[in-house]
């Protein structure tokens, strides 16, 4: 369903300046001057493949992958990162990994998540 919701882009794409629902299809690489999303337009990127190499980019949102993960450089992701298949995982940079609750709305004020992407509960970790 996620799928059908956002860009589609092949295996091998340029991710860089996108932002919102973004799905790849296949495995890929992230260059390291590459910036996906912003703090004020929060990606939620679907590998649904191998991060072959997570170099230095700098990613505001969501990553998940459905295969393996590598990390090389110093990527910087705020917000969270998800790889299903972590006994293949390996890394040899210094990922930062920023919490981010959610990026801003209009006039600054918080936006609680990407329109039409979920929703706060009541009573949760973090339900601020």
């Amino acid at each position: 369903m996620a799928k059908n919701g956002g860009n589609l882009f092949p295996a091998g794409s340029s991710l860089d300046g996108k932002k919102g629902l973004i799905w790849v299809e296949g495995n890929i690489n992230i260059n390291g001057t590459d910036v996906i999303g912003t703090p004020e337009e929060l990606a939620i990127l679907i590998i649904d493949g191998n991060l072959d190499k997570l170099n230095g980019a700098t990613i505001y949102g969501i990553v998940y992958v459905t295969g393996t993960l590598e990390i090389a450089g110093n990527p910087i992701v705020k917000g969270s990162l998800v790889a299903e298949n972590n006994l293949a995982s390996t890394g040899a940079g210094t990922l930062t990994l920023v919490f981010k609750p959610w990026g801003k709305g209009e006039n600054g004020d918080p936006a609680p998540f990407i329109s039409g992407t979920g929703a706060i509960i009541a009573g949760s970790w973090k339900d601020w």
